[in-house]
């Protein structure tokens, strides 16, 4: 009985020097950031739909502001309508004007100038990325959605990124002139790449794709 009692306690003894080394390994060291294991899935905004491309999810929908054409430029949120908050300044601050497609400016096929921009913010169950330059997605991917690069006049200040603004079900629910706005407008190649075999003032073709 003794031997077996002193058995017990070597095995309990050397279950909990294993488990303490385990969790001093786990420990991160310090002034490091613990690292979290990433959940599933990828966020894409769908610019010109309020609605999630096939095999995806909305998150939420609404419609797309950055800043004035005049002012400095700032990425484009979409935001969601009918729950203002309390009234704020007009004169100075973080301004914001709703994306709009310039009347009478350029566009591409199948979006149409003088309408305000929807976005949908989705989520993918896989990675995602961009494509520029072609409609067509590189073996393994699928699009999720086709459209062309919109961006402001070259004399605007105009966004601060390039976005991938649907083609093929474009919204055009709320459309009429704007002033107070940020303007859109097609994006178009100017200069041949030395050797290249595109011609100069075509539309950019772009696709939002996820992996296979």
């Amino acid at each position: 009985m003794k031997s077996a009692s002193l058995l017990h306690w070597i095995v309990t003894a050397l279950l909990l020097i294993v488990l303490g080394a385990t969790l001093q390994l786990l420990q991160p060291a310090r002034g490091q950031a613990i690292r979290l294991v990433p959940g599933s899935g990828d966020t894409f905004i769908r610019w010109g739909s309020e609605e999630a491309p096939a095999g995806t999810e909305l998150i939420y929908s609404g419609f797309g502001y950055a800043n004035f054409i005049t002012h400095a430029p700032r990425t484009p949120i979409v935001l969601q309508t009918g729950d203002p908050a309390a009234t704020g300044t007009l004169s100075q601050g973080d301004l914001l004007y709703p994306l709009h497609t310039a009347s009478g400016g350029m566009m591409p096929p199948g979006i149409m100038d003088g309408t305000f921009l929807k976005g949908a913010v989705c989520l993918a169950p896989r990675a995602t990325a961009t494509i520029w330059g072609t409609h067509t997605p590189p073996q393994g991917w699928s699009v999720l959605y086709r459209g062309y690069s919109m961006g402001g006049d070259y004399r605007d200040a105009g966004v601060g990124t390039g976005l991938v603004v649907e083609a093929e079900e474009f919204d055009v629910s709320v459309s009429s002139g704007g002033s107070n706005v940020c303007r859109l407008f097609g994006t178009a190649t100017q200069l041949l790449v030395p050797g290249g075999s595109d011609p100069s003032g075509r539309f950019v073709k772009c696709a939002v794709i996820m992996k296979d």
